[in-house]
């Protein structure tokens, strides 16, 4: 049983350290894609991860495209 326990919790920090991996341009494509679609409950959340994790560049560079794109739903965002 403790083996099985082990191994679940190596499972579990692995899927979290991955996490952390995951290139700029897909963590902006993603939160890019929630506010264009209004999901705000998601985007607030990958928002504050990305903060966080020390990414606010992501988020800069999101709100630009928002606004370069002239997608009404970034003051919803906001």
């Amino acid at each position: 049983m403790k083996p099985v326990i082990v191994i679940l919790c190596l499972f579990v920090a692995s899927l979290y350290a991955a996490d952390s991996d995951v290139p700029n341009d897909i963590l902006e494509e993603q939160l890019y894609n929630s506010i264009v679609v209004a999901d705000y409950d998601s985007a607030v959340e990958k928002s504050k991860h990305l903060y966080e994790e020390k990414k606010s560049e992501v988020i800069t560079n999101v709100v630009n495209k928002l606004i370069r794109n002239n997608k009404m739903n970034c003051m919803e965002y906001a």
